[in-house]
């Protein structure tokens, strides 16, 4: 009888220590357990110890339970705070660069990390995802697209040294303009641009050139006069050498990345998705090292 006290006994404090929780607000009324419900002698020592384990079991479920609830609480707060911080200042065009409006009503802070990121921006050459492939791709990939276009935003905002973000050739209502409309806080993103117009039309053709790993020549350096496009397609393999045949159409450079010579890919393809294309460059432009920035932007299971 001395075992089955002292399990009773251990029982009866744990339920205790359960109430005291109760009272901080980890367990709810409902939830909270009576130890009188366990002080029946009755009871044998191996269904005590069933519903002590059971009941040390529910009460840390219960926390866990409560921890992530504070965990994903957390999480909004922060993405809050990001889009408070995405009010706009700075999409005015002037002759294509982007330019600061008069700052808005923001926190000191928010507006201390804007004006810090459009200091960096100074220093940034123009990236351009070229959206005139719309009626090549499937719903499916649109939502792709669209996924890795957010993926470049959040990229470009994070670097040491950001880009001007673009996006040419966007229909006004068509599929892709839709999806980017429901973005949050999309006709917020600072440093960025949506064009409906083509690239043609938005630059000098010695401006640009197109990023295409069909290009003979070699990506060597980044200029920030230039203004490198990216072709905004997913299913590369369907579409393949699409871009490059664009581009020497339209008598504009075409450069590829200097994967081969940095990287073994072994059986993979050198082909990559928009977002990582985005983000080696972002990488290359800060660094000036090649394999620094392509350990960065090629995801590891194609190394």
């Amino acid at each position: 009888m001395t075992d089955e006290n002292n399990i009773k006994e251990t029982i009866i404090h744990d339920m205790d220590v359960m109430k005291v929780e109760e009272k901080d607000g980890n367990l709810s009324n409902e939830e909270a357990v009576d130890p009188n419900n366990f002080a029946d002698p009755t009871i044998s020592k191996k269904k005590l110890k069933r519903l002590a384990k059971k009941e040390k079991w529910n009460a840390k479920k219960r926390r866990r339970k409560e921890e992530n609830l504070r965990r994903k609480k957390g999480i909004i707060d922060d993405v809050e705070n990001e889009s408070d911080a995405n009010d706009e200042d700075e999409t005015k065009v002037e002759g294509q660069e982007i330019v600061p409006k008069e700052p808005q009503q923001l926190s000191e802070r928010n507006l201390q990390r804007k004006q810090e990121f459009l200091d960096r921006l100074k220093n940034g050459s123009t990236i351009l995802v070229d959206c005139e492939w719309e009626e090549h791709l499937t719903d499916k990939e649109i939502k792709s697209l669209i996924q890795q276009l957010l993926y470049c935003f959040g990229a470009n905002k994070r670097a040491a040294t950001p880009a001007h973000f673009v996006l040419s050739g966007v229909e006004p209502g068509g599929k892709q303009h839709s999806a980017l409309k429901k973005l949050a806080g999309f006709d917020d993103w600072i440093g960025f641009r949506c064009e409906s117009e083509p690239y043609t039309s938005l630059y000098e053709p010695e401006q640009l050139i197109y990023l295409s790993s069909d290009a003979t020549e070699i990506l060597e350096e980044i200029e920030k006069d230039k203004v490198y496009i990216i072709g905004g397609i997913v299913d590369r393999n369907r579409l393949k050498g699409s871009t490059h045949q664009k581009a020497l159409s339209q008598d504009i450079r075409t450069v590829r990345l200097p994967i081969q010579e940095h990287r073994s890919m072994g059986t993979y393809s050198s082909v990559l998705t928009v977002n990582h294309v985005f983000t080696i460059l972002l990488e290359f432009q800060a660094t000036k090292d090649w394999n620094i920035a392509l350990e960065k932007g090629i995801p590891q299971r194609k190394h």
